[in-house]
């Protein structure tokens, strides 16, 4: 892309004052996390503040209840909803981080004998960790074991789902390597098999738009620190009805969607389709807070926007480090917002990098990962071609 092109967004001034990391690095590591936001103090301070309306509030959770922090949740939930394009803030749930969002839809499901799911064996644990603990409950675990870290392709997961299939448990881009998987096509021919799509959508949210209805993903579990601009410390999990309907609580807590009959010791669901009934104890109360405001700067900026601007600085990055003569292998036609580049020497090139004002991480193999983001700029991804000509010229 020639830098006559580039267009800078007029949001992207403002967006960047938010970002402490902004005034410290070019910084291209929110693959991993985006480094937090000067807003999210603010609501901060309004979760301090609204505690005292906590505990009403929680008693009466889903009803009449008053508290404002109730009042928040749900309005965050509604926000996930528009964000994914769900039903409404109904088919969310929330949880203490994705890996127990991705457990939450597997071990609520009512397993039979025989039934089996498939999962890739170089997938991010927080997806593989909870697959493969199925197996305690008899469940077949089939791994998929692609070539590469940019292989793990739908046609390679649809060739171990069969009849018996009840679950494909998948990240939407790998943490690896950047690679996005076909979702359209794993979702439509799983659904020929009555199997259901589970996926990790953490590194694709908030960096492209996801449509859960045009997709027709079963289950979809994030967190709010990387895309969603938010901090660590909380989760939830989107579940679409043809799959919510069928879940059962894991385990119970005080829950406004359940209804405890201390008599005979069992729960009875107020809605089948309502996700609340998933949920367990006390809510990451200040994680939702912080969501709560980086999802209405996200609506204010809006997706549509974000992902074109993702788009644009991946393209730049990326045509200008091929035409240093960088090799870089994450496909093309299935990126998202980071990929690999092979790198000589790469500790070194990292150590070389950040001396220069310019943070990633190193990837696996021989390879570094660079991710743009939403308040990425032109001057940034400039500082990083110069340097990575500079770094070439050493070799």
């Amino acid at each position: 892309m020639e830098n006559e092109k580039f267009q800078t967004p007029s949001w992207l001034e403002a967006l960047r004052k938010e970002f402490p990391v902004t005034e410290k690095w070019a910084y291209f590591d929110s693959a991993y996390e985006t480094g937090g936001a000067y807003f999210l103090e603010e609501a901060s301070r309004k979760y301090f503040a609204d505690k005292s309306d906590f505990y009403p509030g929680i008693l009466q959770m889903g009803g009449s209840g008053k508290g404002a922090a109730v009042q928040l949740i749900e309005e965050t939930r509604t926000l996930l909803a528009e964000l994914l394009n769900a039903r409404d803030g109904h088919s969310i749930a929330f949880t203490a981080n994705t890996c127990q969002a991705v457990a939450l839809a597997l071990q609520s499901y009512p397993f039979e004998p025989g039934d089996n799911v498939v999962v890739g064996d170089i997938e991010h644990v927080c997806v593989l960790y909870p697959a493969i603990s199925l197996k305690q409950r008899g469940v077949e675990v089939r791994l998929v074991h692609p070539e590469t870290e940019w292989d793990l392709t739908a046609e390679k997961l649809l060739e171990q789902v069969d009849d018996h299939t009840r679950f494909v448990v998948v990240s939407y881009v790998q943490s690896a390597s950047g690679y996005r998987i076909d979702m359209e096509k794993l979702v439509k021919e799983c659904h020929k098999k009555n199997c259901y799509v589970v996926t990790d959508a953490i590194q694709l949210l908030g960096f492209q738009k996801m449509d859960v209805k045009a997709l027709g993903v079963d289950a979809v579990a994030a967190s709010g620190y990387k895309g969603l601009l938010s901090i660590e410390g909380g989760g939830f999990l989107y579940i679409a009805d043809n799959l919510l309907e069928k879940l059962h609580p894991w385990s119970a807590g005080p829950n406004p969607a359940l209804v405890i009959n201390r008599v005979n010791g069992t729960w009875t669901c107020k809605d089948e389709l309502d996700a609340r009934k998933l949920e367990a104890g006390t809510l990451p109360f200040h994680t939702i807070y912080c969501l709560h405001k980086s999802l209405q700067m996200l609506k204010r900026i809006g997706m549509d926007e974000i992902s074109s601007y993702v788009e644009q600085c991946y393209q730049y990055v990326s045509e200008g480090l091929k035409k240093l003569g960088y090799q870089i292998d994450t496909p093309e036609d299935h990126h998202c917002h980071s990929m690999l580049v092979v790198a000589e020497k790469k500790e070194e090139m990292a150590d070389y990098f950040q001396q220069k004002g310019i943070f990633f991480t190193s990837g696996h193999g021989n390879h570094v990962r660079l991710a743009v983001a939403p308040f990425t700029s032109e001057e940034d991804m400039k500082k990083l071609l110069a340097a990575a000509a500079e770094w070439k010229s050493r070799l």
